[in-house]
């Protein structure tokens, strides 16, 4: 029996090579299998996903020998679909599911087979090739109910015709309860936090065993990751098929602290061994104080979906913590870049630049002027098309001098309104000659679409005082603005993050 079984496998193997199907196992197969996940949501925008419909409705892929609806196996209900692929790869499919762009979703199915690999596929207008490249091959289940689970983010540039196929490989299986469920937004990087009891979100590196999760130490929480070992035996973890867009820029962090020897960071494009930008890092002792490591990267530089983010130690003993992959919504929000990228004129400011004169952090800062004729005159700065999500909450920051009043304003195509304020409870920021910080928690609307933008709205400078006024025969003192300088303002740190900030 254990040489037809090695004939069997052998011949698997071959075979899918053949069919160009060889799947990458590595780490997504221990990620996406598993026990079912809590927290999940309530709709499944799968239609028939519970196979309960007897009317066969779902579409077939390849020439199975059959597809059909059958009681003769289920999970749950009456019915499931038998797929009967011998001697061929086919299967099922269901095309134009209603999912979201931006938005995070689980995708699970229940699976029964005896012969033949099962294969999931989540794809964007074709359903032969997966859309973010994780190409997992379920094994034959011994003929019992085995569970599969994936969670996703749907790219932010999707239009329409989201798929999921499920196929078998020169085999029959039973299919039941496919589904589709949006959740709570995923991080980019999963388990960055290490708080998880498990390490199914990381591997080693080259099959590397040298590292555990520890509650030995944690910046923050209470585990964190302890690579390689006290007797200078190096270890190594990554994490693939990480998220990442062309269009967009992130931010990546991580705290560390190392023992000895050195911690070797790596953000590779479908290669764990170089860095795709040419600029691997490398941390030696910290005296036992946990560092921070911060790296700005543009998805575009990236050729493939497989992004790789690898952490490894070289003759010695590191800890890691509190992994973060974040979108910088403002991009140039530290102003540390030359030129004004894409920060631009608001009103009728007369000096619109970057500067070293004055800096909260790092060497600029981004100043705008406005003139002074003893008269109310507008100008400031504004940042166009955030990539925010309908219904998602936000946290805008920033911090700030000022001479003048400053007020920050969130517009949807509209920079003279804000989006959610009124002029009556919008802040008016006083002049400070310190850095100031300034924060703020929103909403954007679920039926948002188009521009989202940041406006920084600069008066010239003006005292309160008093005027007499003349009214129905009685002389009155009304207040009154006095305008005595250039409307100023000097902004550093602007950043927009998912979440209230709490």
């Amino acid at each position: 029996m254990k040489q037809y079984t090695r004939f069997f496998t052998i011949y698997m193997v071959i075979v899918m090579v053949f069919f160009g199907l060889t799947p990458q196992m590595s780490a997504s197969a221990v990620e996406e299998t598993g026990v079912t996940s809590v927290n999940k949501g309530l709709a499944n925008h799968v239609v028939d996903g519970d196979m309960e419909d007897p009317t066969n409705n779902w579409l077939r892929w390849g020439q199975p020998v059959a597809w059909n609806k059958t009681q003769d196996e289920q999970f749950g209900g009456l019915y499931s679909t038998y797929i009967n692929s011998t001697g061929v790869h086919a299967g099922i499919q269901e095309v134009d599911i209603p999912v979201e762009a931006g938005r995070s979703y689980t995708f699970s199915f229940r699976y029964k087979s005896t012969v033949g690999n099962v294969l999931p596929i989540l794809g964007i207008g074709s359903s032969n090739s997966d859309y973010q490249q994780k190409y997992v091959s379920l094994a034959s289940t011994n003929n019992t109910w085995q569970y599969y689970e994936r969670d996703f983010i749907v790219p932010s540039d999707f239009v329409d015709d989201f798929r999921v196929r499920v196929s078998v490989l020169l085999g029959e299986a039973y299919i039941d309860d496919i589904t589709i469920e949006q959740i709570p937004s995923l991080t980019i990087v999963r388990d960055g936090d290490f708080e998880s009891l498990d390490t199914d979100s990381w591997s080693g590196w080259g099959g590397n065993t040298n590292w555990r999760k520890t509650n030995a130490t944690a910046f923050e929480g209470v585990q964190s990751l302890e690579i390689g070992n006290a007797e200078r035996i190096g270890g190594g973890v990554y994490q693939s098929h990480i998220p990442l867009e062309a269009e967009k820029t992130y931010r990546v962090s991580f705290r560390y602290k190392v023992k000895n020897g050195s911690l070797n960071v790596i953000i590779g494009d479908s290669d764990a061994n170089s860095d795709v930008e040419g600029l691997p890092s490398y941390f030696w002792n910290t005296s036992g104080v946990w560092k921070e490591y911060t790296r700005v990267i543009s998805g575009s530089v990236f050729n493939t979906s497989n992004v790789i983010l690898r952490l490894s130690t070289r003759n010695g003993m590191a800890w890691v913590d509190d992994v973060h992959i974040e979108e910088i919504l403002v991009v140039d929000g530290d102003m540390e870049s030359d030129g004004l990228t894409n920060w631009e004129n608001y009103a009728r400011s007369i000096t619109l630049e970057k500067t070293a004169a004055t800096a909260q952090e790092g060497l600029q800062s981004l100043y705008a002027q406005t003139a002074n004729t003893g008269s109310y005159n507008l100008g400031g700065a504004q940042y166009r098309y955030i990539s925010v999500l309908p219904g998602e909450t936000y946290t805008l920051s920033f911090q700030y001098k000022v001479n003048g009043s400053l007020v920050p304003r969130l517009g949807i195509n509209d920079s003279n309104n804000d989006f959610e304020l009124t002029e009556m409870d919008i802040v008016e920021l006083d002049p400070t000659q310190e850095w100031a910080s300034y924060t703020r928690t929103f909403t954007v609307p679920q039926d948002f679409v188009g521009d989202f933008r940041l406006v920084f709205r600069l008066q010239n400078w003006y005292v309160d005082g008093t005027e007499p006024v003349f009214y129905e025969g009685v002389w009155y003192d009304a207040p009154h603005h006095t305008f005595v300088g250039n409307g100023e303002m000097w902004i550093d740190d602007v950043s927009i993050v998912v979440g209230s900030g709490v």
